[in-house]
Formats: C-alpha cells, structure tokens, sequence
C-alpha cells in the first residue's frame, strides 16, 4: 500500500461528522486539522499552486535545540525544487523531539503534494529512512497493530 493510500484512507477514516443530527459524510482535506490559520493558509496555498505539478522534489529538515532543561527550539521544514521553487517552515512546541520534528516535515510535503505527482523526498535523517524501509513492506492493517521501538 502506498503512502498516499495511507493518507486517503486517513482522511476517508476522519471525514464522518455528526451536522443536524445527520451524518455527513463530505470528504474534506486533513490541512483542516492545522489549527494555526496562518500556517494552514500557507499549506493550503502551496498545495493549490502545485495541483498541476507532476514531478516535483523535496528537501525536508526537522530542528531541534535544547537550551535548558525546560526551554527547546523545535521546527520543521521543507523546500520543493520543482518546476516552482517553494518552502516551508513553522514552529513545533507540543511533545518536542527530534523524530517528530523530521516526521511532520516529511508528512507536510505528502500533503501538500498532488495525489498522482510523482514525489523524491530527500531526508537527512537516517532512522525516518530505516523506518520507512521496514513499515514499507507491510500492510496498513499491520503497520497500526504493530508496536514499533521508539529512538
């Protein structure tokens, strides 16, 4: 199962909502679930100026700066080198960690990214690749009853 299979089968999973004591059923996008309007407005722009973009490459980065014991940096971020030169970046300050950091600037491209677009991620993080490369053979059913050791 591909990645963007995973991610409709989420929103498909997300989109049942109880309206006048009816149930909807409209599809929506899960950029919906980005609560800072700013930042959902980027995302939203980026992806509406890439509907038509067919390949497109990515760069992602997540940062993560501990200053005190109480007080850390976290952010993640993307540059998509296609045809349109575009980038991306936003502050993280729930649960903060490296891991999450680098993931939710990979899941932020995936978003952003036409369903049928065909999309290179360059990650310089070697334990979201390792990852990837074992959960990759499985099956969605398997992947979310499994139990993965976290780093």
């Amino acid at each position: 199962m591909s990645v963007f299979e995973c991610l409709a089968q989420a929103e498909n999973n997300s989109i049942t909502k109880l309206v006048d004591n009816v149930i909807d059923q409209t599809p929506f996008n899960l950029l919906t679930f980005v609560h800072l309007i700013r930042v959902r407005d980027n995302l939203l722009r980026i992806k509406t100026s890439l509907e038509s973009v067919k390949d497109i490459e990515a760069y992602t980065d997540g940062s993560f700066k501990k200053h005190t014991t109480t007080s850390v940096d976290m952010g993640s971020a993307f540059l998509i080198s296609s045809s349109k030169k575009l980038e991306f970046n936003v502050n993280i300050t729930d649960n903060p960690s490296v891991f999450k950091a680098e993931l939710i600037a990979i899941i932020l491209v995936l978003l952003v990214c036409p369903k049928d677009a065909n999309i290179t991620i360059y990650v310089d993080a070697q334990v979201i690749i390792d990852i990837f490369n074992q959960i990759k053979k499985e099956s969605l059913q398997q992947i979310s009853r499994g139990k993965r050791q976290y780093n």
